[in-house]
């Protein structure tokens, strides 16, 4: 898995997803995404990324993230993104 802090190669932008903790004890909310060329699914057992997401304490308690992509996959800008949340706690 690669973690938010490893070097992409190549020019990079940020896009940031949000999560809104839908009731009090949530604990921990982590995204983990990959990207790949289009029209193939994802390798989730390939370079995964995960990313914490700090807690907003809102209202509504609310968590974002800048998720650090690569603008070109595979040399075409056109490219897909999966993510998911990853949430723990109560």
């Amino acid at each position: 898995m690669r973690m938010a802090d490893d070097v992409i190669e190549g020019p990079t932008f940020a896009l940031t997803k949000e999560w809104v903790d839908p009731s009090p004890g949530i604990e921990l909310v982590e995204v983990h995404y990959v990207w790949g060329p289009l029209g193939e699914p994802p390798d989730w057992e390939g370079d995964q990324t995960a990313v914490a997401t700090p807690l907003d304490a809102g209202p509504p308690p609310r968590r974002a993230a800048p998720l650090e992509l690569p603008r070109f996959v595979d040399g075409a800008t056109d490219y897909l993104l999966h993510y998911f949340f990853f949430v723990a706690g109560g």
